[in-house]
């Protein structure tokens, strides 16, 4: 089911990759927090000791006022659930929330490229460090390899902590207006070009992960695949998919 105010609060968690949010786009989500902050159950306060024969009608009233944003509003036939406050909220929550994803979903290019330097750099000493590790990466074999093996191990260990984040973002758009396309596991940080790189590449997801300790293998098999790796939102990463399966049609003639 689709929700905005849900994803609308993870958009104004993409600061934690250490990115900086368009002005329009923090603005907006500004908003969304100030709205999620009002308080819709204030306590309304009658003074009986001010009442007087003269003034009995007028501070009723007064009452009634005070008593009526606070009061349940039919919102279904035969029911009578939310008070107007909370109901003005709620339309408000979710008005500020959409206008969030639509100004996340313009961000979304300028994020990519903040986060570029980032992941490369983390694809680089990935690499490097995968390459310089045995095929079989299980804790024993990694143990048996002694220092050296343990540190470019753990290496990359740091490397795809970097990677994945970047990986699980992307997965995360898919809600977004504009973004919004088929979430592929194998081409959201990958750019395969043919058949035989991405049968490879979901080939990994079969392989046993004992045999690859903390490693994910889908990321071992596209360095040893030399595969090409880069952000793709959820459309690019399905344009990727649709070009190669095009290539599977052609084959199979």
């Amino acid at each position: 089911m689709f929700d905005p105010i849900y994803i609308a609060n993870s958009v104004a968690g993409w600061t934690a990759l250490g990115v900086k949010l368009p002005k329009e786009l923090a603005r907006a989500v500004e908003v969304l927090d100030a709205i999620r902050l009002v308080e819709t159950g204030h306590p309304v306060v009658f003074g009986i000791t001010d009442v007087t024969p003269d003034n009995v009608e007028e501070k009723i009233r007064e009452l009634a006022n005070q008593l009526l944003p606070t009061m349940g509003i039919a919102t279904r036939v035969g029911a009578t659930d939310l008070s107007a406050l909370e109901t003005a909220k709620r339309q408000a929550l979710n008005l500020a929330a959409r206008d969030v994803l639509t100004k996340a979903g313009a961000a979304v290019p300028g994020i990519i490229k903040q986060l570029e330097p980032r992941f490369d750099a983390a694809v680089a000493e990935f690499t490097e460090a995968v390459l310089a590790l045995p095929d079989d990466l299980s804790d024993a074999a990694i143990v048996r390899g002694g220092p050296a093996v343990l540190a470019e191990y753990q290496r990359a260990a740091r490397a795809q902590a970097v990677i994945a984040s970047c990986d699980g973002w992307i997965a995360s758009l898919r809600e977004l207006p504009g973004i919004a396309g088929r979430v592929d596991a194998f081409t959201r940080v990958l750019r395969p070009v043919d058949l035989d790189q991405l049968d490879k590449l979901e080939n990994a997801g079969t392989k046993r992960y004992e045999h690859y300790g903390q490693l994910n293998p889908l990321f071992v098999v596209a360095v040893r695949e030399n595969v090409e790796w880069g952000l793709n939102t959820p459309a690019e990463g399905a344009a990727i998919r649709q070009a190669i399966e095009a290539q599977r049609v052609l084959s199979a003639r």
